[in-house]
């Protein structure tokens, strides 16, 4: 079987091949159709094949890139990852609640300085060893004229929604019902993403990232809040 080092997201493939929950969540919406930046997950597996080629080196427990065109070479050339149209934003995917990794890198795709950078910084923020993921979201970067996040739950009348630490109500939409015309486009828009992330993944309490760019409400991340049973 070969091995692959990155899934496009909306392949459906980043579950089975181990991509943590916001990770294989995003890529089920990509291919639901919602509104999800293009882009795909550089696994963990091409990470391992940089060390593999000493393209990453391993110093002290962390990673060091020491030619930023080998990796560059081995990134869209070996193992072909899809250029992006767009300056790119390069998140973690090794745990689901990453709060002590570094943060989302906003990268020229096209500069391999820029690039190993990023990858640099991001894989030495992975936990040092050789049981720990190592995979990587990289997606086209959005212009953001509001972001924020939303809890949704199938059985509530309403989506708890904050910007910029307000919190507020937002109705929820059933069936084929069209948005208030006076609400704000971006909660118009918030309100069509918000149904159809419930109905794509069901029941239970989901928590949404997201960002309106003034045209389109883009999803950025989903998790379920659910307890367990």
């Amino acid at each position: 079987m070969t091995r692959l080092h990155f899934v496009w997201l909306g392949s459906k493939r980043a579950k089975k091949n181990g991509v943590s929950e916001k990770g294989w969540r995003l890529d089920m919406a990509a291919r639901a159709g919602l509104p999800v930046p293009n882009g795909g997950i550089l696994l963990d597996n091409f990470y391992w094949l940089a060390v593999h080629e000493e393209v990453v080196q391993i110093v002290d427990g962390r990673a060091h890139i020491p030619s930023p065109p080998a990796l560059y070479d081995l990134l869209y050339t070996a193992v072909r990852f899809p250029q992006l149209d767009k300056p790119g934003i390069i998140r973690p995917l090794f745990t689901d609640a990453d709060t002590a990794v570094s943060p989302p890198f906003a990268v020229l795709m096209a500069d391999p300085v820029a690039l190993a950078a990023a990858l640099g910084q991001l894989w030495q923020a992975a936990p040092p060893d050789d049981t720990s993921r190592h995979d990587l979201l990289i997606q086209e970067m959005v212009a953001i004229e509001v972001e924020g996040t939303a809890v949704t739950a199938s059985n509530h009348p309403a989506d708890t929604i904050t910007v910029a630490n307000t919190s507020f109500d937002l109705p929820q939409l059933t069936g084929w019902r069209r948005p208030t015309a006076a609400r704000p486009d971006h909660l118009r828009r918030l309100q069509q993403l918000l149904r159809g992330v419930r109905r794509t993944f069901g029941a239970g309490e989901w928590q949404v990232q997201w960002m309106d760019d003034g045209r389109v409400c883009w999803l950025l991340h989903i998790l379920n809040n659910s307890t367990p049973a």
